[in-house]
Formats: structure tokens, C-alpha cells, sequence
């Protein structure tokens, strides 16, 4: 998503990616797959 739009949804915050594509699901689906890559591992459980 290096062509992502971002905006600041209010005043202090920090920017976000401005998603205004909610009607198109290829577009959703996308844009979750590529979200996915960018996450971090999950953290192990402490026993």
C-alpha cells in the first residue's frame, strides 16, 4: 500500500490510512491481505 492516503481523523491524533472504498470488495480484500503482511508476530504466552 506504498500509494496509501493518510489522514488525521481528529485533532492529536495520529495518522491513519484514509480507507473511502467501503462499497468495492476486491478492494477490502486487498487492502486486508496486504494489512496482514505488515502486522507483527504474534508474541509467545507466558507460562
Amino acid at each position: 500500500m506504498s500509494n496509501a492516503m493518510y489522514e488525521l481523523p481528529y485533532d492529536g491524533a495520529k495518522k491513519m490510512i484514509l480507507v473511502d472504498d467501503l462499497e468495492t470488495k476486491e478492494f477490502l480484500s486487498r487492502l486486508f491481505h496486504e494489512m496482514i503482511d505488515e502486522l507483527p508476530a504474534p508474541k509467545g504466552k507466558k507460562k
